[in-house]
């Protein structure tokens, strides 16, 4: 078990999670931007709140990761779920696209992403969330 006091680089990388998680309140101008909860249902108010829940499931753990080691399982799991939409949305199979709802033809940014920060959101999340993914999975395998 991590000491109390100790800040090892492991705790400030599941914090950086957390801020990573918290930064969609920057990017959905604290979930009042229409344009940015239109985009995507899994990024409707509901879907955003999610994302802060994991944010407080993070920072409640930082301090505890090699006491929960299952947690960071589930938590990998759930971040290759967002990284791996963020590929579909970005993808030119995306239906969406081919309904027209997103720019076609090819990779790009959903048409509905009209504003700069839902376009810089949309454009880079699931980058994130795959770093951060692969790191709870090395946490996992580090304290199982």
């Amino acid at each position: 078990m991590s000491s109390p006091d100790a800040l090892t680089w492991k705790t400030w990388a599941i914090l950086a999670a957390c801020a990573y998680n918290c930064s969609i309140l920057l990017f959905s101008r604290g979930l009042t931007s229409r344009t940015f909860l239109g985009v995507d249902p899994l990024f409707d108010a509901g879907g955003c709140w999610t994302v802060l829940v994991f944010a407080g499931i993070y920072a409640a753990t930082c301090r505890a990761y090699e006491d929960v080691p299952w947690l960071y399982l589930v938590l990998f799991a759930a971040k290759m779920f967002y990284g791996a939409k963020w590929i579909w949305i970005l993808s030119p199979r995306n239906p969406r696209k081919a309904l027209g709802l997103a720019v076609p033809p090819g990779w790009g940014l959903p048409r509905t992403a009209t504003d700069f920060p839902s376009k810089v959101f949309f454009a880079s999340f699931g980058a994130g969330d795959f770093a951060f993914g692969f790191f709870f999975l090395y946490l996992f395998v580090q304290h199982v």
